[in-house]
């Protein structure tokens, strides 16, 4: 949806913008697990400059720390959708 939105040149409503910051939290948070078992499972080696897991490691591991990779991104849209939840009537509420 919000690429169609973007190919229109409509642009993005705050949570189509909300949607996509909570992928990308979530995409990077599935990166730097992947990381980290590829780390963990490459041994003591994998601590040296010389190995390109160590790099990667405190890349995936920095990048983690951004702000749009934050937990506060799923808290932000947690609380959107706990609202929109609020919003709709009960099926047991005709």
């Amino acid at each position: 949806m919000a690429a169609a939105k973007l190919r229109a040149n409509n642009g993005l409503s705050n949570d189509d913008e909300q949607d996509i910051v909570a992928m990308m939290a979530y995409s990077t948070e599935l990166a730097v697990g992947t990381v980290n078992h590829l780390f963990s499972f490459a041994g003591a080696a994998a601590i040296f400059n010389t190995n390109i897991l160590q790099r990667l490691f405190r890349d995936a591991n920095g990048s983690a720390q951004h702000h749009v990779a934050s937990k506060v991104v799923y808290d932000r849209f947690g609380q959107r959708l706990l609202a929109s939840a609020d919003q709709r009537p009960c099926a047991s509420n005709p």
